[in-house]
């Protein structure tokens, strides 16, 4: 009886030292289950940090290129201000005074050219004869017919003239006139003053259509090379259909 009762107890232990053991490998089984779990979730957690870090760095080198874009773009535009600006106060640059002195030099230039061509006209002209005379055929007069078939009335020698000057000068009627034959020259003139060296111009007014000048003009003795007065006189050009010429000019030599 008391074997039995004796194995009946060891059995019971065996029983529940077994049990004890299974349990004991479902704990373990269920905290090892945990902590996988765990180090899952905090593997996930560190994947998914790493994500948000890796966009937000993303982001952050979007905004610095945009800023380094725009400031670009800025400083373009600064430079084109700044080149517009420099461009505006180089065209201000030149103020009224400048480009009334450049209108004066360019009136001056005009002005020379003028009074020399107005020299040689007048000269030629009035003082001379530009044209071929046939010295067989004069007049009781002396005057002398024009040979040239360019002059077939006294108008072509006015128009000829009138290339300079602004209107015919009445000596030309003195000196020229039609007849049945053709037009006649009286042909003779002086000589022309030796002692006449040059003559400058100084501008005294001007505006779109008229500039007056004084004439000054030099002389000198040819013989001793001694200098002689100046003589001064009025010289105005016009501007008449967009062309320049002489209204008022006095003959310096």
């Amino acid at each position: 009886m008391k074997k039995y009762m004796l194995a009946a107890v060891l059995s019971v232990l065996l029983l529940t030292a077994a049990c004890s053991k299974e349990e004991t490998k479902t704990a373990d089984a269920k905290t090892s289950s945990v902590l996988s779990d765990s180090e899952t979730e905090a593997s996930d957690h560190a994947d998914g940090k790493s994500e948000i870090e890796k966009e937000a760095d993303e982001a952050a080198e979007k905004v610095s290129e945009n800023q380094s874009t725009a400031e670009m773009q800025s400083s373009d535009e600064q430079s084109k201000e700044i080149f517009e600006a420099e461009e505006q106060n180089n065209q201000s640059s030149e103020s009224p005074a400048d480009e009334g002195s450049s209108q004066s030099q360019d009136i001056e230039a005009i002005g020379s050219e003028l009074f020399e061509k107005s020299c040689q006209v007048t000269w030629n002209m009035l003082i001379g004869c530009p044209y071929n005379l046939d010295y067989d055929t004069m007049t009781n007069s002396g005057a002398v017919l024009i040979d040239d078939p360019a002059v077939t009335s006294l108008e072509d020698i006015i128009n000829d003239y009138c290339q300079i000057f602004a209107s015919p000068d009445g000596g030309l009627y003195d000196k020229y006139f039609e007849s049945e034959n053709g037009v006649y020259c009286f042909d003779g003139g002086r000589g022309a003053d030796r002692s006449y060296t040059d003559t400058k111009l100084e501008l005294v007014s001007q505006s779109d259509t008229e500039a007056v000048f004084n004439a000054v003009s030099h002389f000198k003795d040819p013989d001793t090379e001694e200098s002689k007065d100046d003589e001064t006189n009025i010289f105005v050009i016009v501007k008449s259909d967009g062309v320049w010429k002489t209204k008022t000019f006095t003959l310096p030599y």
